[in-house]
């Protein structure tokens, strides 16, 4: 099994379901290297900015992290949500193209970038995990364009059963 320094926080409960083969230790090893943290943060507090460069991708253990666009009068759009066992700030670009805030007291994994895209170039899971999350921020996007279209009510009653769905709390929607 993989062994852990004393005073080492064992994450491995905390990492995705998918992301990467439990019978593949060097992988775990290799991951778990990446990391830093966790870390805290508040609610409402900026995880990063928009423009900022992009060091790192994180994965969400607890908490709501908000990705948000500000505009010059202070106003500010909210783009999407991500909850525990979700992966951020991974968008491709070479800075971030919004800004994430904790929505919640949340708890993050902050992973080089540059780590976690040489792992995937060696890991196929990694690499599938990387696509299946950008496919799945793909998803939500399109959908929320489709809604743009729809009334209020039909926005917020579908924002919160994907809300429900993604956190497994659906019981009581049956």
């Amino acid at each position: 099994g993989l062994e852990l320094r004393p005073n080492v926080v064992d994450l491995r409960p905390n990492i995705p379901q998918g992301w990467i083969d439990a019978d593949d230790p060097q992988a775990v090893r290799s991951l778990l290297a990446l990391r830093r943290g966790p870390v805290s943060h508040q609610r409402n507090k900026v995880i990063f900015l928009e423009s900022e460069p992009v060091e790192y991708i994180f994965f969400l253990i607890e908490g709501v992290v908000r990705l948000c666009r500000t505009f010059k009068d202070g106003k500010r759009s909210i783009v999407n949500f991500h909850v525990a066992g979700e992966i951020f700030g991974f968008d491709g670009g070479r800075t971030h193209s919004l800004c994430a805030e904790a929505a919640t007291d949340a708890r993050v994994l902050a992973l080089k970038h540059s780590a976690v895209l040489n792992l995937a170039a060696r890991n196929g899971q990694v690499a599938n995990l990387l696509l299946a999350n950008t496919t799945k921020d793909l998803r939500r996007l399109r959908e929320h364009a489709v809604l743009m279209s729809r009334d209020a009510q039909c926005r917020l009653a579908t924002f919160f059963i994907d809300l429900a769905v993604r956190t497994g709390k659906t019981q009581n929607l049956d």
